[in-house]
């Protein structure tokens, strides 16, 4: 009974690490995009959904979220140049 009681308790912990790693992903997704929008509204067009970004753009973010970490932005691009 300890033992089935310890293995839900601990599924459930991973479930909410889990669920806590896809909210700041996607907060961060948010964010990227947001701060994206005025610079390609000058230089592209709207997609279906009317925003300026595409696959490659998306692709790309969650590429940085995973390679520089939650804090990775353009501010900190421009930071290493």
């Amino acid at each position: 009974m300890i033992q089935v009681l310890w293995y839900q308790e601990n599924l459930f912990g991973e479930e909410v690490s889990k669920m806590l790693n896809a909210n700041q992903l996607g907060f961060y997704l948010w964010k990227r995009i947001n701060q994206d929008q005025e610079s390609f509204r000058k230089t592209r067009p709207k997609n279906t959904r009317g925003l300026y970004f595409n696959q490659s753009d998306l692709n790309e973010y969650i590429r940085d979220y995973f390679n520089y970490g939650f804090d990775w932005d353009d501010t900190s691009k421009e930071e290493l140049a």
